[in-house]
């Protein structure tokens, strides 16, 4: 009866170099880019829409709407 592989082995353990890295840089945009700042000074910061819902992060677009948003203000330290 022949004895299995045992993968604790190291002549039984297949491996391959892997370098995960990103070689691009991303720019959050002026909207993100407001927001971050905004938290670096400790403050949250909420785009609002025409019907008056403040969303925190906040978004270029409406989700509903399409509409391009960039009305920032405050938000409180607390919501939901």
């Amino acid at each position: 009866m022949s004895t299995p592989p045992n993968p604790s082995s190291p002549s039984d353990l297949l491996t391959a170099p892997h370098v995960v890295e990103y070689t691009y840089r991303r720019s959050v945009g002026p909207l993100l880019g407001r927001f971050f700042t905004g938290l670096r000074e400790r403050r949250i910061l909420g785009v609002r829409t025409r019907a008056g819902q403040v969303m925190v992060p906040p978004r270029e677009y409406d989700p509903e709407t399409g509409e391009e948003l960039g009305d920032l203000v405050d938000v409180g330290s607390s919501g939901v």
